[in-house]
């Protein structure tokens, strides 16, 4: 498998996901009452009472305009991510399962119609493709599968010439997030930094007493030294703590468990 760049950047895919969903969809005021026609409301109310309804919410994480999905049973699970890529999900999914009506809830008016993005009418008759997101399970892992899920590339691994130490080589805040280790397309680590990405980071650059911790940092010496590179992305949450039905749920910690469980990375297994 060939080995990501040391300068390999998630960006570029998002217009390779638009690119792909604006050949499928197009606008309802547009097309009209056409069959297959999706119909943008603002309110749910603008939809017949008897009909499926897909909901969007919009809301501000991180000074980002993120995007969820609300699950409806039988069709598909909720899906969270970046508004631009969500709204356009979210008309590929309508197409695919036969849902007129897209309804974006937007009460903080983050998401207006003048920032959507726009659509070209699909084929006359053209079936609509299925829209599922990429499936981390069977790889290879791409900048494109990880950003889907909100994911970011923050830098890389370099080992300091003059000791035997490490160097973070790109951009780390202190936010809480959950982060990955990936060399060569292949998530070897998910992480938790519930006191910031700078803090835990620091944790493997230096000397550390954790032994869990060391492990890690010297599986990442290995790697740098047989001339792998090993790639850093992170997924911040803003609060940490977040309320689902009525439950407060630890976003980070979930997170990490749940991708630990779907992708049982090597170097997790190393801390026993």
């Amino acid at each position: 498998m060939r080995a990501a760049r040391p300068g390999w950047q998630a960006n570029p895919s998002d217009d390779l996901l638009m690119r792909s969903a604006q050949r499928r969809v197009w606008h309802a005021d547009e097309a009209g009452s056409t069959a297959g026609t999706v119909h943008v409301i603002e309110g749910r109310e603008a939809a017949p009472h008897d009909v499926l309804v897909l909901e969007l919410q919009v809301y501000r994480q991180d000074e980002q305009v993120r995007g969820t999905l609300v699950p409806l049973a039988g069709y598909f699970e909720m899906r969270v991510g970046l508004i631009e890529r969500m709204y356009l999900y979210a008309h590929e999914l309508c197409l695919h399962h036969g849902i007129r009506y897209l309804w974006i809830n937007d009460p903080q008016r983050l998401f207006g119609s003048d920032l959507r993005p726009e659509v070209e009418a699909a084929e006359a008759g053209a079936p609509a493709q299925n829209p599922e997101p990429p499936d981390l399970r069977h790889g290879p892992i791409t900048p494109e599968s990880l950003t889907w899920y909100g994911f970011e590339h923050i830098g890389y691994w370099q080992k300091r010439a003059d000791r035997d130490q490490l160097t973070l080589r790109g951009n780390v805040d202190g936010k809480a997030a959950v982060y990955l280790f990936i060399v060569e397309n292949e998530v070897m680590f998910v992480g938790a930094a519930h006191g910031g990405m700078k803090q835990r980071m620091d944790h493997y650059a230096n000397h550390t007493r954790s032994t869990s911790a060391l492990k890690i940092r010297n599986a990442i010496l290995q790697c740098l030294e047989q001339g792998r590179t090993v790639h850093v992305l992170s997924q911040s949450f803003t609060p940490v703590i977040r309320d689902v039905d009525g439950l407060p749920i630890d976003m980070v910690a979930g997170t990490q468990a749940g991708l630990r469980r779907l992708l049982q990375p090597a170097w997790n297994r190393l801390e026993g």
